[in-house]
């Protein structure tokens, strides 16, 4: 069973990885209700990833997802999106990859670095692109 706000753009996404040989995919599926009430539902390829983990590819699942969504430039029509992933990692993360890591010059309170940067800072600059455009 799908979890979906009916007035929102609902993103499912998902990541994975075979380790031998390390390759990675990611998943993104949109839902939408239209004006009759129905389901609408997008599925978009994966191009695939060489040498990626598979938390890599959830990360790279979002941000392929809000891409999308930015490429379409019809964020205006969403009152909100909602983005689906079982990743705890990124459920985890996200508040430190918005607010904590980037004034900490991307290092966690252990002063390691952050694993993934170039992927979270990527995740954060496609989201405030989003908010901007939807605040308009």
């Amino acid at each position: 069973m799908m979890f979906m706000d009916e007035n929102a753009l609902n993103i499912y996404t998902d990541g994975s990885s075979y380790s031998n040989p390390r390759k990675g995919g990611t998943g993104v599926r949109f839902v939408t209700v239209n004006n009759a009430g129905e389901e609408v539902v997008e599925d978009f390829p994966s191009i695939g990833y060489m040498g990626a983990t598979n938390i890599q590819m959830e990360l790279q699942a979002c941000i392929d997802a809000l891409k999308i969504v930015i490429k379409r430039g019809n964020i205006q029509e969403y009152s909100k999106i909602i983005i689906f992933t079982d990743s705890d990692y990124i459920v985890n993360n996200l508040q430190n990859a918005i607010f904590r890591w980037p004034k900490n010059k991307w290092r966690k309170k252990s002063n390691e670095p952050v694993l993934n940067a170039p992927q979270w800072k990527e995740l954060v600059k496609c989201i405030n692109k989003i908010y901007t455009n939807l605040r308009k």
